[in-house]
């Protein structure tokens, strides 16, 4: 469901690089430094020399010594801490002359001139106390440009890469310059010794590839009870989806935070204050030149954790939304007819765009004799003759199925870079049963033109991300099309496919469920295109859910037993209904993956065949209507999960078997979110072992749990049916919405208890 796009990890150099040395008297740990730093003196001069302008600047600290800032009582516990930090973020930018032929000098955020006229500039200066060694080693490496909202900018990468690959990027020359100095627990200063990296992705579009980059510095001579005060600066963060959030919290807890967002005068940008995120202060024009718009913006002892896993930092954490306005809303001077006073964009004003109109001469525009208007004449009328009811919701809900179903699904990627010179040829594709990315959205328009009656696109939300407020218009980098049909009062909504799997009428995934939405009609009359603010009315309506008791999956499985070849067959049957079924119905069917989504939907228990040859996944059985039911059948079989002890007893590695959903990366230790579970559901697993022996289970008690908390009821029953039968059953019921940061634990304890499973053996003894 993510876009993809070519990267590589470039080792441009990896060198050791000397930033602050000032103490003649060597310590023992200095001494090492030392050599460490004389070890890398080769490879800098040499990586210099490839054009590395930042490392040329002639940076210097503010003098005096750096005043003592204590750790706050509350985060003594805490890996790292940042004491204080100063953010100056320039989003408009400007093109005075390069700042190398005006300065040579940078201290404390001087610098404020783009090279190329790109956006943002970014000035920092921080201060970061490491109070243990897993502090160090979780948080000494620091990554330019840097994301200001981490959940929207990784957005389009897989989530099983957010560690890897890093979101925004910059220009081989977007950094401007990079300090950092350790200050000893003593109050003496030493150098801070850098291993840098850098990671290439190439973004290919109209037969232009650009290369963006990552800068990965790493300190790698830090001890507990160090602080590593940075200081820098860079131009031109780039993003595939970008986005114009900036939260106040980090991922580590923060003593001081001060936040001037900048702008130019000659532009104007519209900010939102969201989650008590106000300024403290502004200034609408800088006495100094270039002259700037600045808002200023404080706050004390913000808790970390602003990627914790599972949570939606934008209902809690402080932030700021951005957008810049064109002056093309607001109060008109009558004389001059100009904008006078800028307005914020209302949502009428931001969905005008997106309205559609009626054709003037419909009849003439379908009585076109080209092959995508004929093909798709008939392909309507094969849509209607499916059904009795011919009502706009039931037809194109019946044209939903076919696309999903009967409908093939072709990547543009290499038209969308320009190296694919192939005309839409909507006609010839859809006679093909095929749906081409780029005629995705057309193909319903083609249909609902046919039809000539009202209709809506709607705005999806990803709410895990962000959300529409409708009372005020704030950006987001979430937003996707669908459409919608109004039917017996309520509205069917129709989210066009992404890849070969499709969503029937009414389906959408978790992220969309349950949204605020805004339905912006598709029928207007021809003349209203023509007014300069056509009068068209929108509304917002929230999307359908399902609960607890539509989101079910059921794995129960007959496992035959041989202990004399030592061996297991499996014949096993999944059903799901509800998100379990529009999650993982198209990987059954199809080998698709929502690449959104945790990675551990997609695990079942066929991961445990060992001879593929004698692997059987069908679809047996799928409805079109909600909950849209699902049924899939597995045969396997694994000669290496039963093994006998040196005692003569026999152990059965159940590893694999119960792939219930969780987040491996959860930790309740310090959480500052709420988390939130993707949805609310009930996931159960039953096996039958039948074996060719009398046994004995030996670890019933050792492996029986029962948990029953405010986040979940799970329980783990094992049962001796006969001397030759045992049944192992799992039940895991996730109850509410979120499980607020306190309760933490309780998340933690079902986690544990899922993975211990796993872990575990079922340990047998023949009678």
């Amino acid at each position: 469901m993510s876009p993809e796009y070519g990267l590589q990890q470039e080792n441009l150099h990896s060198t050791f690089s000397l930033i602050y040395f000032r103490n003649t008297s060597l310590t023992h740990t200095e001494m090492k430094n030392t050599l460490l730093l004389l070890a890398a003196i080769f490879g800098y001069l040499f990586s210099a020399a490839q054009g590395f302008q930042y490392r040329n600047y002639n940076f210097e600290w503010a003098p005096g010594q750096p005043p003592v800032i204590p750790v706050e009582e509350q985060f003594k516990n805490e890996d790292a801490v940042i004491l204080d930090e100063k953010l100056i973020f320039n989003a408009s930018g400007n093109t005075v002359p390069p700042y190398q032929f005006l300065n040579s000098r940078g201290s404390y955020f001087y610098i404020d001139e783009s090279t190329n006229g790109v956006s943002p500039i970014v000035q920092k200066h921080v201060r970061i106390k490491f109070l243990t060694q897993h502090g160090i080693k979780k948080y000494s490496q620091f990554v330019l440009p840097e994301s200001f909202d981490p959940i929207s900018d990784l957005s389009t990468v897989r989530i099983e890469d957010r560690d890897s690959i890093y979101r925004p990027k910059g220009e081989f020359d977007c950094i401007r310059y990079f300090a950092a100095r350790i200050i000893k627990p003593d109050g003496k200063i030493s150098m801070a010794v850098l291993d840098e990296k850098t990671q290439l992705e190439i973004d290919r579009h109209n037969k232009i590839s650009s290369k963006l980059y990552s800068w990965i510095f790493r300190v790698i001579n830090l001890e507990p009870g160090d602080e590593l005060e940075l200081d820098y600066s860079y131009e031109g963060a780039f993003n595939y989806d970008p986005g114009s959030r900036i939260f106040f919290n980090g991922l580590l807890p923060k003593q001081n935070f001060h936040l001037t967002f900048r702008y130019s005068e000659l532009e104007y940008y519209v900010i939102t204050y969201s989650n008590g995120a106000n300024p403290t202060d502004s200034v609408m024009e800088t006495k100094t030149r270039p002259k700037y718009t600045e808002y200023y913006f404080s706050a004390k002892n913000l808790p970390g954790g602003l990627r914790e896993v599972g949570g939606r930092p934008q209902t809690q954490y402080p932030y700021i939304t951005f957008y810049e306005h064109k002056r093309d809303f607001g109060i008109i001077n009558p004389r001059t007819k100009f904008i006078s006073k800028p307005l914020p964009y209302p949502w009428s004003f931001v969905a005008l765009p997106l309205v559609g109109y009626q054709y003037e001469s419909l009849k003439l525009r379908l009585a076109r004799k080209d092959n995508s208007t004929v093909v798709m004449n008939d392909f309507l009328k094969a849509e209607m003759n499916k059904v009795n009811d011919t009502s706009l919701a039931v037809l194109m809900s019946s044209v939903q199925h076919t696309l999903a179903e009967d409908f093939s699904y072709q990547s543009d990627k290499g038209a969308f870079e320009g190296d694919d010179q192939e005309n839409e040829h909507l006609g010839k594709y859809v006679e093909n049963k095929a749906m081409r990315e780029m005629s995705r959205y057309r193909i319903y328009y083609e249909l609902f033109l046919r039809e000539d009656k009202d209709y809506y696109a709607s705005l999806f939300c990803d709410k895990r991300i962000s959300q529409i407020d409708m009372n005020e218009y704030k950006n987001s980098s979430s937003f996707r099309l669908g459409y919608a049909v109004q039917y017996n009062g309520k509205f069917i909504y129709l989210y066009p496919k992404s890849y070969r799997f499709g969503y029937e009428a009414n389906e959408l995934p978790f992220y969309y469920e349950d949204i605020q939405s805004i339905l912006i009609p598709q029928h207007e009359i021809a003349e209203k295109k023509y007014d300069l603010f056509p009068a068209v009315n929108f509304t917002f309506v929230k999307t359908p859910f399902s609960s607890v008791k539509d989101n079910i999956r059921i794995t129960s499985s007959l496992v035959n037993v041989s202990l004399d070849s030592m061996s297991l067959l499996f014949n096993a049957r999944i059903k799901l209904s509800g998100q379990f079924s529009t999650i993982m119905r198209g990987y059954y069917l199809y080998g698709d993956k929502d690449t959104t989504v945790n990675p551990s939907y997609f695990n079942s228990i066929a991961s445990i065949a060992d001879d593929v040859k004698h692997l059987q996944v069908s679809v047996t059985s799928t409805s079109k209507q909600f909950p849209y039911d699902a049924s899939v059948s597995i045969n396997l079989s694994n000669h290496t999960a039963v093994t006998k002890e040196a005692d003569g007893n026999y152990s059965i590695d159940l590893d694999g078997w119960f792939n219930n959903v969780i987040d491996d990366d959860f930790s309740s230790a310090n959480r500052h979110l709420d988390y939130y579970p993707d949805f609310q559901f009930q996931d159960s697993h039953k096996y039958m072992l039948k074996f060719d022996k009398k046994i004995q289970v030996l670890n019933t008690a050792e492996l029986q749990k029962t948990i029953n908390n405010g986040f979940t009821e799970y329980s783990i029953k094992i049962t001796q049916t006969d001397e030759s039968s045992v049944m192992i059953e799992t039940s895991y019921v996730v109850k509410p919405e979120y499980a607020p940061a306190e309760h933490a634990k309780d998340v933690q304890d079902v986690f544990d208890a899922i993975k211990n499973l796993n872990n575990s053996s079922l340990k047998i003894k023949t009678l």
